[in-house]
């Protein structure tokens, strides 16, 4: 194109030239009229170059732009971005292949910019409610970051304001459900605006509308005056409940004075169990009036306060000095400040013995214990007890025998235990505890040494068993076919009995002969034994009556103590036994002297079932 426009122009000129020269025109003027028209066409070339570059420039910019506009969409998105390389292309190609691409970039960029919009909402609908807890710097007004680690950020910040404002919630519910509690037992209702809304509040079933009431109460202003409401309202609960009960104390008191009925009394309080004001109202009126009441009968009062505290005397083992130290009780004077005493007195009183409960139970315990000693003893010492005519009682030995026991189990122990409290009730009260003014530690000591002493010196307390060493001398028997009653008795109880030791069986008889004081049980000896003994003395006495009462020329030894029963005479056993050794074999059961005199009550069968009582099983 360049050549032609040459050629063009240079027919041009040519023409140009032929023109001058027929015009005639000088050469200085042809000059002058090229330069000029020279000048022209430059003028005209330079102008559309500029144009042209002007134009190159632009799309140069165009495409610096969207190049800066892509790379800022990819790094929102978290996208990478290298160093951009020089475009080659031409620049309205490269211009069309930017635009393409920011369009499919923008896309995108938009479409999670719409996810992180709809968190930013959740941010500020939380801001709203719970004030200063979010952070709001996460929130953006331009070039908003859509990029995954700031999406995590955002989702973190939203669970961490859910959390924090279904906690909120929770407090929330559970502060309004206490008071209006609060408010029903105190009788009060809203008043004020804060306070219909958690009302309001607790009464709405509907979510929707819980919603939107919660963005009131949520904040920490909202949550500061609910907690200051259940402050106040639980002080206010708390005073009332402590004026009921010091209310109630008083009428309860003075009900007891007055002796006034019980239903009346259960149907009042029935009737204001709440603490609302009426409430109030009613029991600091019935208080006024049993005051009332109480002032025209101050003297009655008074007398049950003393019969009260002579009660308490009695249970504190008080002597009449420390009695008579209480003098206000032994005065005329009825006066209220009187009747104050003795209910002062009364009070301190109860909660001396309550604070030594243990030591009274223990020394009632153990005078309990010397009470049934002495009647033990005094009723054991009259020999007529087992032998008289119509008060014939076969248990009464091992009653006997379980009392001793009993009695030498229980009163170590409560001995010990009686020591150990007196003496830290010294330590405590720094002097010490005194039964009708002696201490009752030197009573302790005084009763122990006794029992001491008089079980290694003392004569027994009780009736001695009967001598079973004392053979009962019998008749002789008419004819050898007639058999002697013991003899049938004789062989009922098992045959390896037979083989005790003879110098056993003394041992124990004469450890059953020794007082309970000297004697230590042993767990070897059982009770049916102990029975089955005393089955054979009297067995052994109904002999020797039997045999006094037939005439016999033969008389009895003489008793060596009044409450032994006499023996029955030795009696000779047929070696019958022999008989039973071949038979079976088996070496003698009896020594040698099987033809000498035996004790027939060693084979006792043991109690009669006649003898036996049912509270002695």
């Amino acid at each position: 194109m360049s050549k032609h426009l040459i050629s063009q122009l240079r027919q041009k000129f040519e023409q140009l030239d032929l023109l001058h020269t027929d015009i005639g025109t000088s050469s200085q003027l042809k000059d002058e009229q090229n330069l000029v028209l020279y000048e022209s066409i430059l003028q005209v070339v330079d102008q559309h170059t500029d144009r042209v570059a002007q134009e190159q420039e632009s799309l140069r910019r165009q495409i610096t732009t969207i190049k800066k506009r892509i790379t800022s969409y990819k790094q929102l998105m978290g996208e990478y971005t290298g160093d951009t390389a020089e475009t080659k292309s031409p620049l309205k190609v490269a211009l069309a292949d930017m635009q393409r691409q920011e369009e499919i970039i923008l896309k995108h960029y938009e479409k999670r910019l719409v996810n992180v919009q709809e968190l930013y909402q959740q941010l500020k609908h939380y801001m709203n409610s719970l004030e200063g807890f979010v952070n709001i710097e996460l929130i953006m007004e331009k070039d908003i970051d859509v990029s995954l680690p700031a999406v995590t950020v955002l989702e973190e910040e939203i669970r961490r304001c859910e959390n924090e404002y279904m906690q909120r919630t929770q407090r929330v519910d559970d502060g309004v459900h206490k008071i209006n509690q609060m408010w029903s037992l105190l009788g009060q209702s809203p008043n004020n605006e804060q306070d219909s809304i958690l009302e309001q509040l607790h009464r709405e079933t509907n979510p929707n509308e819980k919603l939107t009431l919660y963005v009131h109460v949520v904040g920490e202003s909202g949550l500061r005056y609910i907690a200051q409401k259940m402050t106040q309202l639980e002080e206010m609960v708390q005073q009332r409940e402590f004026r009921k009960q010091e209310i109630i104390q008083n009428l309860e008191r003075l009900w007891e004075r007055l002796r006034v009925d019980t239903q009346e009394r259960s149907q009042f309080l029935q009737t204001n169990a709440g603490i609302t004001m009426h409430d109030m109202e009613q029991y600091e009126n019935e208080l006024k009036r049993l005051m009332r009441l109480r002032e025209e009968r101050i003297g009655d009062f008074i007398m049950a306060a003393r019969e009260e505290l002579t009660g308490l005397w009695d249970k504190l083992y008080f002597s009449e000095d420390e009695r008579r130290q209480f003098d206000i009780a032994f005065n005329d004077e009825y006066t209220e400040n009187s009747l104050e005493s003795h209910e002062n007195e009364i009070s301190r009183l109860q909660l001396q013995l309550e604070d030594h409960k243990y030591l009274f139970e223990r020394v009632e315990r153990h005078m309990k214990l010397l009470e049934e000693v002495k009647q033990f003893e005094a009723s054991t010492n009259d020999p007529s007890r087992l032998f008289g005519k119509g008060q014939r009682d076969p248990g009464r030995l091992l009653r006997e025998e379980k009392f001793r026991k009993r009695i030498s189990k229980e009163m170590p122990k409560i001995v010990q235990e009686l020591e150990g409290a007196l003496n830290e009730y010294e330590t405590s009260t720094g002097k010490p505890f005194c039964v009708h003014g002696v201490p009752y530690i030197q009573t302790l000591k005084q009763k122990t040494s006794r029992h001491s002493s008089g079980s290694e010196e003392a004569p027994p307390s009780t009736p001695k068993t009967p001598n079973r060493d004392i053979r009962v001398p019998r008749r002789p028997m008419t004819s050898p076919h007639t058999k002697s009653p013991l003899l049938r008795l004789g062989f009922r109880t098992p045959q390896p009995s037979r083989t005790r030791p003879l110098e056993d069986l003394e041992a124990r008889r004469q450890r059953f002969r020794r007082p309970m004081s000297a004697q230590q049980l042993s767990s070897d000896d059982s009770i049916l034994h102990k029975v089955r003994e005393g089955n054979i003395k009297k067995r052994q006495a109904q002999m020797a009556r039997r045999v006094r009462d037939s005439g016999s020329s033969r008389s009895s030894e003489t008793l060596q103590d009044e409450n032994k029963a006499p023996m029955s005479s030795p009696l000779k056993v047929r070696k019958r036994a022999k008989r039973y050794r071949s038979a079976v074999g088996s070496p003698p059961l009896l020594s040698s002297d099987d033809d000498t005199a035996l004790d027939l009550g060693i084979f006792d069968d043991g109690p009669e079932l006649s003898d036996m009582s049912d509270h002695e099983i």
